[in-house]
């Protein structure tokens, strides 16, 4: 007997038999690849959404400067906030300094 025959290799009884799950599983694979790109930057938005800023400032007579640093978590960036505030080493009596927790992006 024909392996051909044993195995039921007949490639149009196959294709008639199967078509519709090759035709769809197609289908799946190639939306896949089309909305990867999208999935990608919406898991990326999604991490930074969590994320704790520790915005600092200072000025001193004229001048003025602030920045922006990313924290771990909202206790670490109020812990950070309060050593900047309370950290004397400025050398002019009239240093304003300040510092704000946001959370997001």
């Amino acid at each position: 007997m024909n392996l051909k025959d044993l195995l039921n290799l007949n490639s149009y009884e196959w294709w008639r038999n199967h078509r519709r799950v090759v035709v769809f599983g197609g289908f799946l694979i190639l939306f896949g690849w089309y909305i990867y790109p999208v999935i990608k930057q919406a898991r990326l938005s999604n991490e930074n959404s969590n994320s704790v800023w520790l915005v600092i400032y200072s000025q001193s007579g004229g001048n003025s400067f602030s920045e922006k640093i990313l924290m771990e978590d909202l206790p670490q960036c109020q812990e950070q906030g309060r050593r900047w505030r309370s950290n004397r080493r400025s050398y002019s009596s009239t240093n304003s300094r300040g510092y704000v927790c946001l959370e997001g992006k």
